[in-house]
């Protein structure tokens, strides 16, 4: 089974799996945010060690101690910063291979360009590693055209033929 979208898409509910897909990204992309941006607040026991020195120095310490914090923070938040994006991703691939477009089907597309093509192939090329099924990245996978306007169609493809010959 690839990336397991193929049984809704028999069971024909592509916009409820769709919309799942892209509130659970949503859900991940929120708490990686709010892990990212939480204010920093010195601890009661640096604070009493560093009475003694002069607020340059308390300033550098505290930058200090701030930074490698968040550098902790960022490296534990990035697994769920890679969640989003592979939900994202198979929201995408759900209307895709459904034919279904809709707002929610747009916000997981909207979503995935803001992560841009290295983070995006780089979360799906990790999540590979953990489920062989799932799909390679593709660049441009989740391009979109700007509104009234078409994508080109890469060297070598054509549109399919209206009729079959015989």
């Amino acid at each position: 089974m690839k990336d397991g979208y193929e049984p809704v898409i028999a069971y024909n509910r592509p916009g409820w799996v769709i919309a799942a897909y892209v509130r659970q990204g949503r859900v991940y992309e929120l708490l990686t945010k709010a892990v990212l941006e939480l204010p920093f607040v010195m601890p009661e026991d640096l604070n009493r060690e560093m009475r003694g020195f002069s607020a340059a120095e308390r300033e550098e310490v505290r930058f200090q101690i701030e930074d490698r914090i968040r550098q902790v923070l960022d490296a534990q938040a990035r697994p769920f910063e890679c969640l989003a994006v592979v939900r994202f991703a198979l929201a995408s691939r759900v209307a895709r291979a459904s034919s279904f477009d809709d707002a929610m089907t747009q916000l997981a597309i909207d979503r995935l360009q803001a992560y841009g093509e290295e983070r995006i192939a780089q979360c799906i090329e990790e999540h590979r590693q953990r489920d062989t099924t799932f799909e390679p990245y593709r660049p441009g996978e989740f391009t979109r055209a700007p509104r009234g306007l078409t994508l080109p169609l890469p060297e070598g493809v054509s549109a399919p033929a209206i009729e079959e010959t015989p």
